[in-house]
Formats: structure tokens, C-alpha cells, sequence
């Protein structure tokens, strides 16, 4: 049985940006805002209810955040420069993911 290609079993959607004056807002950015906002209302209220210093998690979420982003940027960074170096990009799970 001959195994499928990636790119025929994982539907690729291009969604427009969503134009607000000069801003373009991309829709992958509003979800991870969106995820970011209810996961950190979700944890403070689990916070609460369980006894846990709200004030120390607030200070964990934000490095927690901070880091995810800055690592997230410089190892893309890092990486799009090593895709684009390879005879064939195609074939890298870096391109297929971005």
C-alpha cells in the first residue's frame, strides 16, 4: 500500500486579514491572542478557587508568555534560514508548519 503525501491529507486554508484602517489584523494572530486571554482568565480563576497567590501566577504567566514568544521568533528565525539553504524545502516539517 503506497503511503500518501503530507500535503494531500492536511487541508491548507487561506483566510484574508482582516483590514481595520491601516492595521491588518492576520486570523492565526487573533486566535493565539484569543487562546492567550482565556487561558489566562481560566488559570486566575482556577487560582483562585484553589488558594494559589494570584499575584505570583500573574508574574509566572507573563515570563511564561515572554520566553514562548522570544524563543518561538528567534527559533523561527533560525530555522527559515536552514529551510531555505536545502535543495528542496519542500520536504521540510518547518515549511509544512508555517
Amino acid at each position: 500500500m503506497p503511503i500518501r503525501k503530507l500535503g494531500s491529507v492536511i487541508p491548507y486554508v487561506h483566510i484574508e486579514p482582516i483590514k481595520i484602517g491601516p492595521l491588518a489584523l492576520q486570523p492565526f494572530g487573533v486566535l493565539v491572542a484569543l487562546g492567550v486571554i482565556i487561558g489566562y482568565s481560566l488559570a486566575l480563576r482556577r487560582a483562585r478557587r484553589l488558594g494559589v497567590d494570584v499575584i505570583q501566577l500573574r508574574s509566572f504567566i507573563g515570563w511564561i508568555l515572554l520566553c514562548g514568544f522570544v524563543f518561538a521568533t528567534s527559533s523561527t528565525q533560525y530555522f527559515s534560514t536552514r529551510v531555505r539553504s536545502l535543495p528542496d524545502p519542500g520536504h521540510s516539517l518547518h515549511c509544512g508548519m508555517a
